[in-house]
C-alpha cells in the first residue's frame, strides 16, 4: 500500500480524480486505525502541496476536518 499512497499523493496534485481521492482517504484512514500511519502522512502531504498548487475549497475542508480530529 505504501507505493500506492505515495503515487496518489503525487498524481492527484496534477490529475485530480474524485473517486481516486475518496479511495485514498478511505484506505489511509483504515490503515491509521490499525496504527499504520504512512497513508495519512501521504494524505497530509497531498493536502499541503496540492492546496498550495491549486486551492480547492472542499479539499481544504477535508484537510481541516482531519486536522481537528
Amino acid at each position: 500500500m505504501n507505493t500506492l499512497f505515495r503515487f496518489w499523493s503525487y498524481f492527484l496534485r496534477e490529475h485530480f480524480n474524485q473517486q481516486m481521492y475518496a479511495d485514498f482517504r478511505k484506505y489511509a484512514d483504515e490503515d491509521a486505525q490499525q496504527n499504520y500511519h504512512y497513508g495519512m502522512e501521504c494524505l497530509f502531504r497531498f493536502y499541503s502541496y496540492g492546496l498550495e498548487n491549486k486551492f480547492k475549497d472542499f479539499l481544504y475542508r477535508d484537510f481541516e476536518e482531519l486536522t481537528l480530529q
